[in-house]
């Protein structure tokens, strides 16, 4: 069983949640058998054109350790070099980091992509993330650097919310999580918040002490939907997003009707979606009963199902 989780200006991939509910972590389903040795990582060859090699390289790196060493929990990920596999989305055994800057395939404010693979019995096999190149211009600044400084997207921030989807966690809506399902640019989420944490040690508990994070979520805002966030805070269950010249707050959703007039409800794969403006885009979805893949992702509510017959 594959699902597809996106990470974008607007929204960051999902699994099912009730439209306007508030949420706090949510699990996609699955989760990895991890080995003693942790589970490997690989890194594609070619990454982003907007910095170095090597910097772009540290910024994944940290952006999965993210998930790695906590106390309450055994999951680890573990690089495991670079690769000229670009076989994104592939059950291949080989779980590869891809950056994209051109023929990327998904829509323009996608940021990020996770593929988990989850066989019947509900292991997590295989998980890939792909980046987009293509439509943003990305920043790997030093760890350390404050949050909410920089002009472009963070590396470190939106792998680590790729890679949180790559362990089997969903989103959340709880203020300063790194698995909220929205990144606006400059430096966001570098650092697991209680939410985050909290879900990383259910899924993987090892019985140790759930830790504090090092800065508390912030307050709930008051602006309410579709409300400018730019310099506000949104109100509880709502989250803001990034649209173009303009920042709003908006929530998940399952169909257009969920969001009002003047919005449509934007599908993401796994079910769900969040209020975006104007009218929804035309889209190749696959509906029931139809082929799905990485070129063609299921309608709202739909999972895509990789028989094992025809491998």
């Amino acid at each position: 069983m594959r699902r597809t989780h996106l990470l974008s200006l607007a929204l960051l991939g999902a699994s099912t949640l009730a439209a306007g509910a508030a949420f706090a972590w949510a699990p996609l389903g699955g989760r990895w058998t991890v080995p003693a040795d942790g589970v490997k990582y690989r890194v594609n060859e070619n990454l982003s054109a907007d910095m170095d090699d090597r910097t772009c390289l540290e910024g994944i790196q940290t952006g999965y350790a993210a998930w790695t060493g906590l106390p309450c929990t055994f999951m680890n990920w573990a690089y495991d070099g670079r690769t000229a596999n670009r076989n994104w989305a592939t059950s291949d055994g080989e779980n590869i980091a891809v950056w994209f800057e051109s023929a990327w395939p998904d829509g323009p404010s996608v940021l990020g992509v996770a593929s988990p693979f989850t066989s019947a019995g509900g292991e997590i096999v295989d998980c890939d993330t792909k980046y987009n190149g293509q439509d943003h211009t990305w920043i790997s600044p030093p760890v350390g650097t404050p949050e909410g400084t920089g002009g472009g997207q963070d590396v470190m921030g939106v792998v680590a919310h790729e890679s949180g989807h790559c362990i089997g966690l969903g989103h959340t809506d709880v203020a300063g999580s790194t698995m909220l399902p929205a990144a606006l640019p400059g430096l966001q989420s570098r650092s697991l918040g209680a939410d985050d944490i909290q879900g990383a040690c259910e899924l993987y508990p090892s019985g140790g002490e759930i830790p504090d994070p090092d800065q508390p979520p912030p307050p709930p805002g008051t602006v309410e939907f579709g409300g400018d966030c730019a310099m506000e805070g949104c109100a509880g269950g709502l989250f803001c997003v990034n649209a173009g010249r303009e920042q709003f707050c908006t929530r998940v959703c399952q169909a257009d009707a969920d969001c009002g007039d003047g919005f449509h409800c934007s599908a993401l794969s796994g079910g769900g979606g969040s209020c975006a403006r104007g009218e929804g885009p035309p889209r190749n979805i696959a509906g029931f009963g139809e082929a799905c893949g990485a070129e063609r992702q299921c309608d709202v509510g739909l999972r895509c199902v990789v028989d094992p017959t025809t491998n």
